[in-house]
């Protein structure tokens, strides 16, 4: 087959960041495929979190049916277990058109650890280590740190050494950023008929600096450097592209979530304990004081040593630990930060009741608290495994967290390099000699898979939840 078709995911690209920096002169290839081809808003799958709508992305399948609402499962003890490629295995676009003869390069996708065998090439993004499972065929990761001078998946912009240090936050990412330019440019160098390469600094730059670039934002932190640095580092992805394709290309531009400030957090389980339905478990530090000298005098270990000793035979402790799930009504697991997240037991109480108690501590304390029924927002097979309430507090503005028990509801966003968070809307742009220069308002992100089996002249061997966008001539 001749055809060829290139994608190029903007991680938590958005209009927000865009606009302006296409009015600015800083992206002057983005703008000429917004002015001559497609610009649109793309609609996220809720929630706007990156495994859900990577997933949503790759197989138009809503999070019913892949079992990706979140970046974790859960087993029946509603322990959390990471998502996976697992999920989505043979179900995505690219599995389709590999059976018929198509072949696709995949760069940096999220969550396709481990990488499975596909025809073409594959390496995964974030979610994924450092082994041989991290690329398809398992030589390649060899082929990219050598090219690379030591290949890398991400930058750990969440550390402590980077608070209040955007010099060295932007240090590091444009060292990233050089190691994912020569791993693309030698990707595209292959045989191939697709190529999909996600760009994932654009998300972790944006939680970063929000509060860099944002004069309203309540944080806000006036550093002229740091803007600039935010402006150069999208002025030379647009640069790279642009000298990557050229006119002959059929290009589109994709995100899977929206971006805007973060300035509040909210703590479900603190909620859930105040107003008696979470019951917790006896924390581990009373137990210890009750039996643990016992221990200590006959072995002599220091107290320190030995809950080093625990944390390292048992490894992290997952926040239900901390709760009886048995008797209370309600809980929040383990859970991405975008959202909320309830498992309800409704033999004790009500999934309508509980959400109701909720809305009217929301308007007391002015927090707008928007929620979802599980079963009414998705269809499919997984449904029954989830928790049964999703909700979103201020539109995103705030982050909502499981792991504690005891304190503040609602607060201060505390986390200094975490200022930006997601939101529903992300970006489609599309630009190409087989592309229609046309209006269009949105589109979802489901609408992605059915649109590229399209261009292929390939028909979807299931039901897909997304349709076919109008924009091949």
């Amino acid at each position: 087959m001749d055809k060829k078709l290139v994608v190029f995911g903007l991680d938590g690209g958005t209009y927000t960041i865009i606009n302006p920096l296409m009015d600015e002169g800083c992206i002057p290839f983005i703008k000429s495929v917004c002015e001559q081809g497609i610009k649109a808003v793309s609609r996220s799958v809720f929630p706007p979190v990156t495994a859900p709508n990577w997933f949503a992305l790759a197989s138009g399948l809503n999070p019913g049916k892949t079992g990706a609402y979140d970046f974790f499962w859960y087993r029946e003890d509603y322990k959390a277990i990471p998502v996976s490629s697992n999920k989505i295995k043979g179900r995505c676009f690219w599995d389709t058109m590999g059976k018929k003869g198509i072949k696709s390069v995949l760069f940096n996708y999220p969550l396709l650890y481990p990488a499975y065998k596909i025809n073409g090439e594959m390496v995964c993004g974030i979610g994924g280590i450092k082994d041989e499972r991290l690329t398809y065929p398992k030589s390649l990761l060899d082929e990219l740190n050598q090219q690379t001078g030591g290949y890398d998946i991400q930058i750990p912009y969440m550390e402590q050494r980077y608070e209040d240090r955007p010099e060295l936050f932007f240090k590091d990412l444009r060292r990233l950023w050089d190691k994912k330019k020569k791993a693309i440019r030698y990707l595209y160098d292959k045989q191939w008929n697709l190529f999909f390469a996600v760009i994932s600094i654009t998300d972790f730059i944006q939680h970063y600096s929000w509060k860099y670039i944002d004069e309203t934002h309540p944080q806000y932190v006036e550093n002229p450097d740091a803007r600039e640095q935010f402006n150069a580092i999208w002025g030379d992805i647009d640069d790279f592209l642009s000298h990557l394709v050229d006119e002959s290309t059929n290009v589109l531009f994709i995100s899977d979530h929206g971006f805007g400030a973060h300035t509040h957090a909210f703590y479900t389980n603190v909620w859930l304990k105040n107003q008696g339905y979470l019951k917790g478990k006896k924390s581990a530090s009373n137990m210890l004081k009750k039996t643990g000298k016992r221990i200590l005098d006959k072995t002599g270990i220091k107290s320190n040593q030995l809950k080093q000793k625990i944390k390292k035979k048992s490894g992290p402790i997952d926040v239900v630990d901390k709760i009886n799930t048995r008797e209370s009504k309600a809980f929040s697991p383990v859970h991405g930060t975008g959202h909320g997240a309830i498992y309800v037991n409704e033999k004790l109480v009500g999934v309508d009741k509980l959400i109701a108690e909720m809305k009217e501590y929301g308007l007391k304390e002015n927090i707008n608290l928007e929620f979802y029924k599980t079963k009414e927002l998705y269809e499919g097979g997984f449904v029954n495994e989830m928790p049964q309430i999703l909700f979103s507090v201020n539109n995103f503005e705030s982050t909502v967290h499981s792991s504690r028990l005891n304190g503040a509801v609602y607060e201060i966003n505390p986390q200094k390099n975490h200022s930006g968070s997601h939101r529903m809307e992300g970006i489609f742009m599309a630009k190409g000699p087989d592309i229609k220069n046309k209006k269009i308002k949105q589109i979802s992100i489901l609408d992605i898979t059915p649109t590229i089996l399209d261009y292929f002249n390939i028909k979807p061997v299931n039901k897909l939840d997304g349709k076919r966008l109008d924009i091949w001539k």
